[in-house]
């Protein structure tokens, strides 16, 4: 079965100099390029393909960022040009049909290529935007993967 995840309207960003909450209202609706910049972070997919910006309610506060082809092991991935020392996404759009109890939404933090830290956040499997998944640290980059326990690919939520 083929499902798209969203990774959506806001992002609470600090640097070492300043802090910002990232979202997607002023991007027009409908495909848009990979390496996208978006308050100072650029966004891409694994694949390199599927990024796509809309107002996808309840899964979404507003306009999100939808990453497709998830079944084929796409998820979001981010830069943060400049570095950063703390991140906040909220997120939703992990539907019961499409995830399994005990699956998580995992946040893993690079500096580079070095993993600084991995963190992550059971599933409540309502299809609605309302968990967090954050950290505080030096960072420069973050992939976004759901991590499907009892499944061998990677799946990705909508983050806000």
């Amino acid at each position: 079965m083929r499902k798209s995840y969203l990774f959506a309207a806001m992002l609470s960003v600090s640097g070492p100099a300043c802090a910002a909450t990232v979202d997607f209202e002023a991007i027009t609706d409908g495909p848009v390029a990979e390496g996208i910049d978006v308050g100072g972070i650029l966004f891409s997919s694994a694949l390199g393909r599927g990024l796509r910006v809309g107002d996808y309610s309840p899964q979404t506060i507003g306009k999100g960022l939808l990453v497709e082809s998830d079944s084929e092991g796409n998820y979001l991935k981010g830069l943060i040009v400049g570095g950063a020392t703390f991140l906040q996404l909220s997120f939703g759009n992990d539907d019961p049909s499409f995830t399994n109890a005990g699956d998580l939404a995992l946040l893993k933090l690079y500096s580079g290529a070095q993993l600084v830290s991995t963190v992550s956040v059971l599933l409540n499997r309502d299809d609605v935007m309302n968990q967090t998944i954050g950290y505080s640290g030096n960072f420069d980059n973050f992939p976004l993967p759901i991590q499907m326990r009892r499944e061998a690919h990677l799946r990705a939520v909508e983050a806000h």
